[in-house]
């Protein structure tokens, strides 16, 4: 066995030729205290030469060193040598010279400092046990389209764990592949994986109902109605085929269909078939598939259903009327700075109206610009713009330097402006002087006589 310790110190000192991350000055502490151990990291001995440990008492190095392999015992021995005084608290860190940095975890191991002391043997060695930081990851989940269905298991995991995201395809819809920035990654609806990073993932549905969003099943009732129609918005006829309107009767789907063009007419007319029992009452529901979202808004048609009868013809096609949901947008203003002017026009406006603005500057102000977000949007007090959005402005004002009785040009004739003529007319040189503003009788000196006239000026405001 001692022969054993005089190899393992002769091999430990051989391969202190490799560069140490942290300095130890032997010299400062007469006492020593010796370790036989292994590293692990995570509860996984490591086999490697690239690690050195550190032992601290506060943030001072009290030894260091690089663990060596030991081939009788197959296994890499780090015989670390540890200075100080009976006491001293001991704690350890990790330098990992492959990756030249420190390890990003926590050392579980403490120990008092015992003088002479031993820590391990070769049998039995000392075990420094180092955790990784726990490192978490995002993994997000979208549809496509947005309405072909669900997903379910997105969140924050640890590296290394597993996430299970599972796709639902609603009715109409079939669950065709998960993608990660476009490339196929599975085929199965629940898609298990190790998290190694933040990942975002789509889960792709196809449309089982011919190309329609809704679903009617026409064997379902026996008897049809039909209506020759085109669609309006907001009294604005559509000319476009990608507006789907559905037949309801409650919630179930009686019939839908899409516009196509007549030429002769120039118009796009819907023959829409729709399904039912006599005296059914019908409602109507439009979808865009452009924006692959349901219509937020109302219809005002209601049709009781009548057998083998026909709405509108193609001379005069029956009309679905919808009407845009109200949207409102707040619309603040604010002075800067407040002493400078006030501002009128805020307040809530529906989507597309018209704001005006208006800013009106107090005496010694004068108005300089609308500012949102800090960028000028006009220079005009007077402020017209559409409304398409929540926003905040701000009127800029600047004090007025031409105001008689105002020579440190504040905007404002008061005391302070007494005590900065006296500064002057006596030799000073005030930081702050407007000469036009504090030579008030005009006749291009400022002395005795602008004093009185500012005092006046400043009690007969008061007045």
């Amino acid at each position: 066995m001692k022969k054993f310790l005089f190899l393992a110190v002769l091999l430990a000192f051989a391969f202190r030729a490799n560069a140490y991350h942290w300095t130890v000055n032997p010299n400062q502490y007469p006492n020593t205290m010796t370790a036989i151990a292994v590293i692990q990291i995570d509860g996984v001995e490591q086999m490697v030469n690239t690690l050195e440990v550190g032992a601290f008492c506060g943030d001072e190095c009290r030894g260091r060193e690089i663990p060596v392999y030991i081939e009788q015992m197959g296994r890499y021995y780090l015989f670390l040598t540890m200075y100080g005084v009976e006491g001293d608290q001991l704690t350890f860190r990790l330098y990992d010279h492959v990756l030249n940095q420190e390890f990003d975890g926590t050392c579980s191991n403490v120990e008092s400092f015992v003088t002479n002391g031993t820590l391990g043997s070769p049998v039995s060695p000392y075990i420094f046990e180092f955790v990784s930081a726990t490192v978490n990851y995002t993994i997000t989940a979208s549809v496509n389209p947005s309405n072909g269905g669900s997903v379910s298991g997105a969140g924050t995991y640890q590296s290394g764990s597993t996430c299970t995201l599972t796709a639902t395809a609603n009715t109409g819809y079939e669950f065709t592949n998960w993608t990660e920035n476009g490339t196929e990654v599975s085929t199965n609806a629940s898609y298990t994986f190790t998290v190694t990073g933040n990942r975002n993932l789509v889960a792709n549905f196809t449309s089982v109902s011919g190309g329609y969003h809704w679903i009617v099943n026409p064997n379902q009732y026996p008897n049809t109605m039909t209506a020759i129609a085109v669609i309006q918005i907001d009294g604005v006829e559509q000319m476009v085929n990608t507006l789907e309107v559905g037949a309801f009767c409650g919630d179930e789907c009686r019939g839908r269909e899409m516009p196509v063009y007549i030429e002769q007419m120039d118009r796009y007319y819907l023959f829409l078939t729709m399904y039912g029992t006599e005296g059914d009452q019908l409602t109507f529901r439009l979808y865009d598939h452009v924006l692959d979202q349901e219509f937020d808004g109302t219809c005002s048609n209601v049709e009781s259903f009548v057998t083998n009868g026909t709405l509108g013809s193609p001379v005069s096609p029956y009309i679905f009327e919808f009407v845009s949901a109200t949207v409102n947008y707040t619309i603040t203003a604010t002075a800067d700075p407040v002493e400078g002017g006030t501002v009128s026009g805020a307040g809530t406006y529906q989507s597309g109206s018209t704001c005006t603005l208006t800013a009106t500057a107090n005496t010694g102000y004068e108005f300089t610009n609308w500012t949102k977000d800090g960028i000028e949007v006009s220079t005009s007090a007077i402020y017209n713009f559409t409304v398409t959005e929540d926003a905040s402005y701000v009127a800029n004002f600047e004090a007025e330097l031409d105001l008689p009785g105002d020579p440190n040009g504040d905007g404002i004739v008061n005391a302070l402006d007494i005590v900065i003529i006296v500064n002057y007319i006596f030799g000073g040189t005030p930081d702050e002087f407007v000469f036009d503003n504090a030579d008030i009788n005009g006749d291009g000196v400022v002395n005795a006589l602008d004093l009185v006239a500012i005092v006046n000026l400043i009690f007969s405001t008061k007045m």
